[in-house]
């Protein structure tokens, strides 16, 4: 006898699981969790009753679609692992099934009474919440978790509460004096500087954000238990940069690596936080690089920074073009932000004339809000960079108020600012991404928002163009080339 759902809980429930297989299907049978609840976000329809929260704070549907994914696991239908949600042979054989069937098949007959006994000795109705708590209070380290990573005895440690991600970099940042832990300063270097970080990643990690020490919380220092932390700086030479570039390019599936140029008013420490976020956001398998120049790290420094960028040009050339030479990878992601993708794409113009055959090596140009007067943008740097048939994406906002205030300054529209209108060129997708930051000055929605994020994941992961990417509604331009908008949540 078949059950079918018949309560409002189970209706949901019955959707969010078949969404979820036929999505896992589509994804080549895996995706991390983060972005697959993104993807079953746009495929089911929620109301206002399936975001309601329950008293422990997870939403009603996210809730549902984890209890049923715990059935699925014990079925065998489903791996979860390092926060990865894997089809297993079964779960792929089932995914064939209709929307009733499949939830027959997991909650029919006395199935779901026996999967309830075999739980473990936690209560079956514990909340998430207090879940959680008790797994953090089992995985209190008892020694400096990092201190035993880094002596290689990490493994003999009990398990941390924080993940450490090592990033790669290159930089034309003049040292500080010794002592100082971020290393690099706001002074120009004649050389370029090789070297890893290692950042910490909380346990409690929100999708996009940098946690950081909040004085409302009278919180003095970073922890990385709560917050993302620059642990450490270790200083190489060129050739063991690129030795460690290629073996990390080398275990990943596609030989991929991305580079991050970053923006206006941020230091050599901000930006190493910035590159493991992203990088631990989008699960990046490969190696996760970025080229910090000079920026001021300050507010006040607009102006120094134009001079500086414009400086660093050079420097961000001869880095891309010895990284595409030496590095291993065929695949090179480049993500430019703020006032960084002037020296992006002044460096790429140069490149494409000099070393066209390397420039065949990136896969993807990404420009995030790009501080780029919108005429010149048009004109000039558009044609150039596309004449290679590399891929663009344009992402931009008439929210972002850094873009605003450099309207002011230069007295011109921003290429990253939609207010006056949408750049729309050929060869280059723009992703108007207006109403989805919650940033102060709305100019970091690239890292710092799910939307974004998940939409990047694709297009990095799977070089999903915009038309084929969940969450992008097409919007029909005035001239015959269209640009994309993020649809709302649900919809």
């Amino acid at each position: 006898m078949e059950i079918e759902p018949n309560t409002q809980n189970q209706k949901l429930q019955a959707d969010l699981i078949y969404a979820t297989f036929r999505i896992l299907m589509e994804k080549d049978g895996e995706l991390p969790v983060k972005f697959l609840l993104d993807e079953v976000s746009t495929h089911v329809y929620l109301d206002e009753w399936a975001n309601e929260r329950y008293p422990s704070g997870q939403l009603r549907w996210k809730a549902l679609l984890h209890w049923a994914s715990h059935y699925c696991v014990k079925l065998g239908l489903l791996e979860k692992a390092n926060g990865i949600w894997r089809l297993t042979e079964s779960g792929m054989e089932k995914s064939g099934l209709g929307k009733i069937s499949l939830y027959e098949y997991i909650f029919g007959g006395d199935r779901r009474r026996k999967l309830m006994e075999a739980e473990l000795d936690l209560p079956f109705a514990l909340s998430a919440a207090r879940f959680g708590t008790i797994l953090e209070y089992k995985l209190q380290p008892s020694l400096d978790y990092f201190s035993m990573f880094r002596a290689g005895r990490a493994n003999i440690n009990p398990k941390p509460k924080y993940h450490i991600r090592e990033v790669l970099f290159g930089t034309d940042r003049g040292k500080l004096n010794p002592g100082n832990k971020a290393i690099f300063g706001r002074d120009r270097s004649d050389i370029i500087h090789y070297g890893k970080c290692y950042v910490s990643i909380p346990f409690g990690h929100t999708l996009g954000a940098v946690e950081r020490p909040e004085w409302k919380r009278f919180e003095l220092r970073a922890k990385p238990e709560k917050h993302v932390v620059l642990l450490e700086v270790e200083t190489s030479t060129r050739e063991k940069f690129f030795s460690e570039v290629g073996n990390r390019i080398a275990e990943s599936k596609k030989k991929q690596a991305f580079v991050f140029i970053h923006g206006y008013n941020v230091s050599f420490e901000d930006a190493a936080l910035r590159t493991a976020q992203v990088s631990h956001d989008l699960q990046f398998k490969g190696a996760p690089v970025f080229f910090s120049w000079p920026s001021s790290g300050t507010l006040s420094g607009y102006t120094h920074d134009e001079t500086k960028i414009d400086w660093a040009t050079k420097d961000i050339k001869n880095f891309l073009k010895d990284f595409a030479e030496n590095s291993g990878a065929d695949e090179i992601h480049l993500i430019g932000h703020s006032m960084g993708n002037r020296g992006l794409t002044k460096a790429l113009q140069e490149l494409i004339v000099e070393s066209p055959i390397l420039i065949s090596r990136i896969a993807e140009i990404i420009l995030t809000a790009p501080d780029i007067d919108s005429e010149i943008f048009k004109r000039d740097i558009a044609p150039a960079l596309t004449v290679a048939n590399t891929p663009v994406t344009l992402y931009a906002s008439s929210d972002d108020k850094a873009l605003l205030a450099s309207k002011k300054i230069h007295g011109e529209h921003r290429a990253g600012d939609t207010s006056g209108g949408v750049l729309v060129m050929p060869g280059v997708e723009t992703i108007d991404a207006t109403g989805v930051d919650t940033s102060f000055l709305g100019h970091s929605y690239f890292s710092g928002t799910r939307t974004v994020l998940s939409d990047i994941f694709y297009l990095i992961g799977y070089g999903t163009r915009a038309a084929g990417r969940f969450g992008l509604v097409e919007v029909d331009a005035q001239t015959t080339k269209p640009y994309w908008k993020f649809a709302p949540q649900g919809k």
